[in-house]
């Protein structure tokens, strides 16, 4: 791949990412909190994938797990973070799939979308921390 070709798909993850989370706070607004929660997964996951891309020069892998891919983005992410990650990797799964009894749409209210949007966000601040 060349620089402009890697350059290129970068900057892809980084827009998809960037207009996920848009997405994610569109949805919270409209109280959709199980698809909000989803979007806000798949803006962390393109985000990680876009450092894959900038990190090893090629596509990054497909997967959705926010840990796997931090640990192919080359990424040392304190523990709290990564348990952070891991929870936030389910609300890909849970949002789309949702069990006979909703469970995880119970769960997912205003209160609980505003704590892990915090973890989130924690784990973007550190991200733009730990590439500077």
């Amino acid at each position: 791949m060349t620089k402009k070709e890697q350059q290129a798909l970068i900057d892809y993850w980084e827009k998809s990412s960037s207009d996920d989370w848009k997405t994610f706070q569109t949805l919270k607004k409209a109280r959709r909190f199980p698809p909000a929660l989803f979007f806000l997964h798949l803006a962390l996951e393109k985000k990680l994938k876009a450092l894959v891309s900038k990190n090893s020069g090629s596509h990054p892998p497909m997967s959705h797990s926010l840990t796997y891919l931090a640990g192919k983005a080359g990424l040392d992410v304190p523990q709290k973070l990564l348990d952070s990650l891991e929870v936030l990797s389910g609300f890909n799964l849970s949002s789309r799939y949702p069990d006979e009894k909703f469970q995880f749409h119970k769960l997912a209210d205003a209160k609980f979308v505003k704590v892990w949007e915090g973890r989130a966000k924690e784990f973007l601040k550190w991200l733009q921390d730990s590439q500077n």
